[in-house]
């Protein structure tokens, strides 16, 4: 699916063939107008928001991250394998006229605004991702490609499991392991004494009884 490569999806005119939006469905003109490119993070440009997010309402207990951007993509592909990781949105998506199956990937982000609750930005791993924790059924479905960047975002993608899977069979709940240095966390407590807790959470804890900050170094 060459289609996919970097680009920001501003409205679906502007969309160029060769971005990820131009596998996207053309957005209904009854859509409200946040929802052609209202970013709801803080703007870093006094100009204007950030690009490339798209902001609209939607019910978060409606329907999946699976169905909902299904619903999107345009006839000629299918999402084929999924996952959502840490709020980002993974899927590997099949060209049904060439069967090439490459990495679909949306950032999403709810907030609390009446208006425009749910944003996404979205972008193939063309552009060389820095979200690399895509579930190993999205890249086992991939299929093969010569694309640099998308080769290195597959390999941080697979380095990802790879460390994943180490700890898993080396480290059994309840494994402590000693730093050779002391950190130091911003509730004024240090260690270098942590406790493995299998987890995605806070998969380490620190030693149960840190050691305090001098007052001289906490002010």
């Amino acid at each position: 699916m060459s289609a996919i490569r970097c680009g920001h999806r501003e409205s679906a005119s502007r969309a160029r063939p060769d971005s990820p939006s131009a596998l996207l469905r053309p957005l209904p003109a009854t859509f409200p107008r946040c929802a052609r490119g209202r970013s709801t993070e803080p703007a870093p440009d006094p100009r204007g928001p950030a690009m490339g997010w798209t902001s609209y309402q939607r019910d978060k207990n409606a329907e999946t991250n699976e169905v909902h951007f299904a619903k999107k993509l345009d006839d000629s592909y299918k999402i084929i394998a999924h996952g959502t990781v840490e709020g980002v949105f993974y899927a590997a998506v099949r060209d049904q006229t060439t069967s090439e199956v490459t990495a679909f990937i949306a950032l999403t982000r709810w907030t609390n605004d009446p208006d425009c609750n749910f944003s996404y930005k979205d972008l193939g791993e063309n552009c060389g991702p820095g979200d690399h924790k895509a579930p190993k059924a999205v890249l086992n479905a991939l299929t093969p490609t010569t694309n640099e960047y998308a080769l290195a975002w597959r390999a941080q993608c697979r380095a990802h499991h790879a460390q994943r899977d180490f700890l898993r069979q080396r480290l059994k709940p309840g494994s402590q392991v000693r730093l050779t240095h002391t950190l130091t966390f911003t509730n004024g407590t240090r260690s270098d004494t942590f406790t493995y807790a299998r987890g995605d959470r806070a998969p380490w804890l620190p030693d149960p009884r840190p050691q305090p900050l001098p007052r001289s170094e906490l002010a």
